[in-house]
């Protein structure tokens, strides 16, 4: 398994002082998903986006997160949707992380805006964790510097 980022690989060639960008996040396993939005926010600072341009909401669990997008991008150039789906004994974790990962595509697809998958989908919470820590493989600020990556397409 590639332990590389997409972090590593950007660039960033120019600032997004004057976008807007939503995160969304999961109440579910929040004590990994808000490690995640700290890492994505402090990215977007970091890169001359405003405070008051992170737009930011929170629903139960991955589930919703797909109409929240949604219902989020008219305002906003970017999604970035965060949560966490830990397997467990049942088949929940498939029908939950296809569910979510089609709803998201079909949010970006049906507003034309890049709706970012920062969902973790894990066998175990120390996965969910490593990904999630600054000091591991940091998704939260990976995810956040995509925008800038597409801003160039």
């Amino acid at each position: 398994m590639s332990k590389k980022g997409l972090s590593e690989d950007i660039t960033i060639t120019k600032t997004s002082s004057g976008s807007f960008y939503g995160i969304i996040s999961t109440k579910w396993n929040s004590h990994i998903v808000d490690v995640l939005k700290e890492n994505a926010i402090s990215a977007l600072l970091e890169n001359g986006v405003d405070e008051s341009h992170i737009i930011q909401r929170v629903v139960p669990g991955a589930f919703e997160l797909p109409v929240a997008a949604k219902n989020l991008c008219p305002d906003v150039d970017a999604v970035i949707a965060l949560g966490a789906i830990i397997k467990g004994e049942t088949p929940h974790f498939d029908f939950i992380s296809q569910a979510c990962s089609i709803g998201l595509m079909q949010a970006s697809l049906e507003t034309s805006k890049p709706v970012l998958f920062g969902v973790l989908t894990t066998e175990n919470e120390q996965q969910a964790k490593d990904r999630a820590s600054a000091e591991k493989q940091n998704k939260g600020r990976e995810l956040a510097l995509v925008p800038y990556k597409w801003s160039n397409f």
